[in-house]
């Protein structure tokens, strides 16, 4: 007999997605080193956002608790079930592909939607075997129950095993696809942890897998004077909906993050005047999450300039760095990192005096690297 059970109260489910998140992103960022990654991020998808052995995924009891939206931008293609066997694409087809992605990632025909990310895991269908589609939740319980953390069984269903005899790019198929849902669970369950720390009074746990400090780090030289001012690069952090960016001027450079379209934090450094002409000068953004503070230095200054942050910066997947061309006629970027620590002013001098062989030698280590 079914004992009955005492349910938990809101904080501790909170808790217990907080953790599951932090499973989850960790071995979303160590995917890259071993496939066999994908079997933990599988069983931890089953338990955020698939329906399992009569209880919904734990991720959207607390949406639906909490009044979040599960909305996110996304082109998405994959909404039928069956495929017309006779049709122009389809007819002859194993396999085919009908991922979802992000609109700055998808071709211009792919119609862009924001999408409710429950309907998108329940309902649509990333890969079709032999005109059959599959949705992103029987994949996800498929590779969990049949070769992840939740069970490994002797045996794989039919187009699991079709499936996991493919390889793209060295890969089988569903790889990707469930590092995607990955990054997807991870942005609506960081929105779930925001809203707690506001309005529910929740804390968030300690980890020492988080970086404390991130910093965006990049080299520039002047090529032509500035009449006004203009955008270098946009760094986009998916998972937590930040975009961190840059806007260079006549008299000063200005960092920008913004969440969700509202900007939280705004700090600006005026260049050192000397002969009018700029050395190949070093500028660093340090986000603190322990501070919760953004830190400016460069490789002329003699102080940092230091403001305030209400955000919680994480990379570990979901990171975009788009450069703005434009700006390209003014100033020469010679390099654009992301850096797993601060950037003090030593460090931007260090960088500053560097050739350039010199410094992408000395940077390949800093995780994101933007060559122009």
């Amino acid at each position: 007999m079914k004992q009955h059970r005492v349910p938990k109260p809101l904080l501790q489910k909170v808790s217990d997605l907080d953790d599951h998140l932090f499973i989850l992103r960790e071995n979303v960022r160590t995917l890259a080193t071993d496939v066999a990654f994908l079997k933990i991020i599988a069983s931890e998808l089953r338990v955020l956002i698939c329906h399992s052995s009569g209880t919904e995924g734990l991720l959207w009891r607390l949406v639906d608790d909490l009044h979040i939206s599960d909305r996110v931008a996304l082109c998405v293609v994959g909404e039928t079930p069956e495929l017309d066997p006779d049709n122009a694409v389809s007819h002859g087809s194993v396999i085919i592909f009908a991922p979802a992605l992000r609109p700055s990632f998808a071709p211009p025909m792919f119609p862009r939607n924001d999408w409710s990310l429950r309907h998108v895991i329940k309902e649509m269908y990333p890969v079709y075997v032999r005109q059959t589609g599959i949705t992103h939740e029987q994949l996800i319980k498929a590779v969990a129950e049949q070769m992840g953390g939740a069970h490994e069984d002797d045996g794989l269903e039919p187009r699991l095993a079709f499936l996991s005899d493919l390889f793209l790019n060295g890969l089988p198929p569903y790889v990707p696809v469930l590092a995607f849902d990955a990054e997807l669970c991870l942005q609506i369950g960081e929105r779930v942890l925001r809203f707690a720390e506001k309005d529910v009074g929740y804390k968030r746990k300690p980890r020492s897998g988080y970086p404390d400090e991130l910093a965006i780090v990049m080299r520039v030289a002047r090529k032509e004077p500035l009449g006004g001012r203009c955008k270098l690069f946009t760094a986009r952090f998916e998972t937590v909906e930040v975009e961190a960016y840059a806007v260079i001027g006549p008299a000063s450079i200005s960092f920008f993050l913004e969440q969700k379209g509202n900007l939280v934090a705004e700090l600006s450094a005026a260049y050192e005047h000397d002969s009018g002409e700029w050395r190949s000068t070093v500028f660093a953004m340090t986000h603190s999450n322990a501070k919760r503070n953004v830190t400016i230095a460069a490789s002329y200054l003699k102080e940092p300039v230091e403001g305030p942050s209400d955000v919680f910066l994480l990379d570990a997947c979901g990171l975009r760095f788009d450069r703005n061309r434009d700006s390209d006629p003014f100033v020469a970027v010679q390099y654009l990192g992301l850096w797993h620590r601060s950037f003090s002013l030593n460090d931007c001098a260090d960088l500053a005096s560097l050739s350039i062989p010199e410094l992408y030698a000395s940077a390949g280590v800093s995780g994101y690297l933007l060559k122009s």
